[in-house]
């Protein structure tokens, strides 16, 4: 090959996993900083960006992530250049890539499991016939006790508020604290007095579809694992964002309230974690 010694892989063979820590730093730094991206369009704009085409979205987040890393050195133009012709060098990347997201993906479950216990489902045929009752028309986004009267604002589950928290909030350094400073408000209060912003529908949806997962798991009365695919749960997501966008429209005072408070309740770990190192 005519390529230079930092735009080759090293140690690959294909069809098998990409050895990352053995590549040259700048496409380590250029692999890292594409997760990082996906990650984020994960959780902003889609939990499942690369449902359609895996290849072309991590090839554009390779991309992206090399035009950020060539400002601080030259040599990445000739990565650029081979991620831009080379499917054979674009390939084994992507698929690194995917799967770190899958992994990210998977972690959320791995929490939002963590929280089923708060739904009391019980077990074999009383905990077949709840998860049933619960998943039926999204009840299970409601807080509140099991007389259907008396389920609260949606998306408001203790489920969801802590996967939401833990997942994505429980130090400065997870992605949704690093994000907050980007979060923003669409509601127009008329008295201009209520400005504050708002988790983001896609970060909501995301936990809501992850906490659906997990409670289809146990659709049987016994645990079942099953995997937290595009393929399996994208419809599911895009349904949720469909639904927290219908209930913004016809709702919007009481969705900014709700939004805006589950907000603040992950902020809240993070003011308080931020409080004791200073004292």
């Amino acid at each position: 090959t005519d390529w230079p010694e930092h735009a080759l892989l090293i140690s690959y063979t294909r069809g098998k996993d990409l050895p990352l820590k053995k590549q040259h730093a700048l496409i380590v730094s250029v692999v890292q900083g594409a997760i990082s991206k996906l990650q984020v369009q994960c959780v902003l704009e889609h939990a499942f960006p690369e449902l359609l085409d895996k290849i072309a979205t991590a090839r554009t987040v390779l991309l992206e992530s090399a035009v950020t890393v060539v400002r601080k050195d030259v040599r990445m133009k000739d990565i650029s250049e081979r991620l831009s012709c080379d499917l054979e060098f674009v390939t084994p990347l992507s698929n690194l890539i995917i799967d770190r997201i899958s992994t990210f993906r998977k972690s959320l479950k791995d929490q939002a499991e963590k929280e089923i216990a708060a739904y009391e489902l019980g077990t074999e045929e009383k905990c077949a016939a709840r998860v049933e009752g619960i998943l039926e028309l999204d009840k299970f986004v409601f807080p509140g006790t099991w007389d259907e009267s008396k389920w609260n604002p949606p998306y408001c589950h203790i489920a969801i508020k802590k996967t939401l928290k833990r997942s994505f909030f429980h130090t400065p350094k997870h992605l949704g604290s690093q994000l907050t400073p980007t979060f923003t408000c669409a509601y127009q209060d008329p008295t201009g007095v209520d400005r504050r912003n708002e988790m983001p529908v896609t970060m909501v949806a995301l936990v809501a579809t992850a906490i659906f997962a997990g409670l289809a798991e146990w659709t049987n009365g016994t645990y079942a694992p099953i995997s937290f695919s595009g393929d399996r749960y994208s419809s599911v997501y895009d349904a949720h964002v469909e639904a927290l966008n219908d209930l913004i429209r016809t709702h919007p005072k009481n969705m900014h309230n709700i939004l805006a408070g589950l907000l603040e309740y992950c902020r809240y770990v993070i003011v308080r974690f931020l409080s004791l190192a200073i004292y």
